[in-house]
């Protein structure tokens, strides 16, 4: 009777084990499946991070070339008012010839 007990303790102890080690098993796998999803996010993330630089770069490129176009169209501004103030001063200035002649 006695040893019946311990076989029936012994088979229990074997089958507990055994689902221990089924148990790690499957634990293990989802560290592995974790490991590789954390190491894909990552990833993504650095990739992200260097789209937005690379967005940012871009932006304040466009920036400086928006600032530069800016001056160019004010400085043209200037050169065209100048050229007008001239005609015109030209345009007077044949006219009083115009007037003598």
């Amino acid at each position: 009777d006695e040893s019946e007990e311990k076989t029936d303790e012994s088979r229990s102890l074997e089958i507990s084990a055994i689902a221990l080690r089924t148990l790690q098993d499957e634990l293990s796998t989802k560290v592995s499946e974790l490991t590789a999803e954390n190491y894909y996010l990552r990833c993504v993330v650095s990739t992200l991070e260097k789209d937005q630089n690379d967005t940012k770069k871009s932006n304040e490129n466009y920036q400086v070339q928006r600032a530069n176009l800016e001056d160019t169209i004010s400085l043209l501004r200037s050169e065209r008012d100048e050229m007008t103030a001239k005609i015109t001063e030209l345009l007077m200035e044949n006219g009083r010839i115009q007037e003598v002649v």
